[in-house]
Order: structure tokens, then C-alpha cells, then sequence
């Protein structure tokens, strides 16, 4: 990430410059340590045993939504949790 570029169209507060530091690809260093463990093998056996799939396409309520800000012209409602 480009800091410069990042305080420039707001996506980090310019508040935090100096402050902080990209750190690269941090999410894959992350899996590598997480799945070149000892463990890994039950932790990936969890992960399968609590994983599904959620087909979006047969979901109405997506579909609606997504066709309504796909454009993002509307605020968007806040979510009925």
C-alpha cells in the first residue's frame, strides 16, 4: 500500500502519518505460519468442519440489494441484524 497515496484520498486519516508502516503481504505470511505449524492439520480439519457454501445468486434479499446500490447512488440500509 501507498501511504502517500492512501492519507491523500482518505482511506488512512492523515492524523496517523508518521505513526504507522505497511507491512506487505501480511495475510499470506499469516497463513504460512498458521498452516506450517504442528497443528495444522486439525486446524484446517476444523476449518472444513465449520465451512460452507452460500450460493448469492439464489439468495433474494442479496440479489434485491445488489441490483439496488450496485451503482452505490443511495445510501445504503443499515443492515436487520
Amino acid at each position: 500500500m501507498n501511504l502517500e497515496k492512501a492519507f491523500g484520498v482518505g482511506l488512512l486519516p492523515k492524523e496517523l502519518s508518521g505513526k504507522i508502516k505497511a507491512v506487505g503481504n501480511s495475510a499470506l505470511g499469516g497463513a504460512v505460519k498458521y498452516l506450517a505449524g504442528e497443528s495444522a492439520s486439525a486446524r484446517v480439519d476444523h476449518i472444513l468442519g465449520v465451512s460452507g457454501e452460500i450460493s448469492l445468486s439464489n439468495e433474494t434479499d442479496f440479489n434485491d440489494l445488489y441490483i439496488k446500490h450496485m451503482f452505490f447512488e443511495e445510501k445504503a440500509e443499515e443492515p436487520s441484524f
